[in-house]
């Protein structure tokens, strides 16, 4: 019920109120990694990217084969200026999710987007041109 709540008020883009259900979801179910995933979802929305990189970090260590997973948390520390281990959740959202599914392709923009931030253009570009190219342009 909690879950279903957070849910609701999340697609409201109520993050303030989704963050308390999606709470009371792991406290009850502590092992549901999408629910830790929704919970630093919601609090990245708050404005609370340290808190939510922590709660993340469990969603990644529950599931670390879930490219959803390693994609928030990739936002959530890039939101507190952590860049180097932005990059690396990015990467490895990038190896979780195939190429031509709606994650792997965001975990391969995300982490083009970032790199060429940072002037990592050789890597950044190729990356970005996925998008265009398709599997060869991640090579």
């Amino acid at each position: 019920l909690h879950l279903l709540l957070g849910n609701a008020y999340r697609a409201s883009g109520d993050n303030a109120r989704a963050a308390p259900a999606y709470a009371r979801t792991v406290a009850l179910a502590p092992d549901m990694a999408g629910a830790w995933r929704n919970l630093g979802l919601a609090q990245l929305g708050t404005n609370r990217a340290a808190e939510a990189s922590v709660t993340l970090r469990h969603a990644c260590a529950l599931e670390p084969d879930s490219a959803a997973n390693w994609n928030s948390l990739g936002a959530a520390l890039h939101a507190t200026g952590a860049v180097d281990a932005a990059l690396c959740a990015f990467t490895e959202a990038g190896r979780c999710g195939a190429v031509g599914t709606s994650e792997g392709n965001r975990a391969r923009w995300n982490e083009s987007l970032l790199r060429l931030l940072t002037g990592d253009m050789a890597r950044g570009w190729v990356l970005h041109e996925f998008r265009r190219d398709g599997p060869a342009g991640a090579r």
